[in-house]
């Protein structure tokens, strides 16, 4: 499917960020229930760290991996945290909106090129999925926009699962269909890598694109959702799709 123009990326980085940020002040110590082990404030000082190492990436127009180590640390403070995370979103936004997606920049991806344009869609996303972690510290997430999920669900099978490696076997094939949106996603394995099989499928999850992107993240379980068919193709991505 097409992707979002690069306007639309920032937009959702700006939007994202300032809920995440909202979540944030509600308490920096609550859990996140889906990120075992972290609280809400190591989402926050993970994603603020992210921007900042990205935005110096594209700024030096960096060819090779830039060692986080060189970027300073965040503030131990509560308010200061968040105002960090805020100022390294906005010093991202400004960066990227000045560089030409087409502009060689290093990535990690193995089917991606090396360009900007990868630093737009990456970081949207990534914002997306850590302000539902934060929110949900706090009560119910809130959905992805839909247009920005449609994408969300493009990049994982893309971009993101390409990268995992143990080999996949969902026992059958899975297709995702957003009951909002005109996509639909065939999702198979071939020598335990994910393939787009021909119709037909063992299970057929039918939801909004936001809770489709939700569940390919481990966001949402599966046996919260509408499905037909197998549900034991839906529990193995779970169980073996962890990106």
């Amino acid at each position: 499917m097409p992707r979002l123009l690069p306007a639309a990326y920032l937009a959702a980085l700006a939007t994202e960020t300032a809920a995440l940020a909202d979540a944030a002040r509600m308490g920096l110590d609550a859990p996140t229930p889906r990120c075992p082990g972290w609280t809400v404030g190591d989402v926050v000082d993970h994603l603020a760290m992210v921007h900042r190492w990205v935005a110096a990436m594209v700024e030096r127009r960096a060819t090779d991996r830039l060692d986080r180590r060189e970027l300073p640390s965040p503030p131990t403070e509560g308010p200061a945290r968040i105002a960090w995370l805020e100022d390294a979103a906005a010093g991202l936004r400004a960066v990227l909106a000045a560089t030409d997606p087409a502009t060689p920049v290093w990535n990690w991806s193995a089917t991606e090129p090396r360009t900007a344009a990868f630093w737009f869609r990456r970081m949207a996303h990534e914002t997306a999925i850590h302000r539902w972690d934060a929110q949900a510290a706090h009560g119910p997430g809130g959905p992805v926009a839909r247009d920005l999920a449609v994408d969300g669900v493009d990049e994982l099978l893309e971009v993101i699962v390409p990268r995992l490696r143990d080999p996949i076997d969902l026992g059958g094939t899975l297709r995702l269909v957003a009951a909002d949106a005109a996509a639909q996603w065939w999702i198979g394995a071939d020598a335990g890598r994910l393939a787009v099989p021909p119709p037909g499928a063992a299970a057929t999850l039918r939801a909004p694109a936001s809770d489709l992107m939700l569940f390919g993240w481990g966001r949402l379980a599966a046996d919260a959702l509408p499905a037909v068919g197998a549900r034991a193709v839906l529990a193995r991505w779970g169980e073996q799709v962890r990106p």
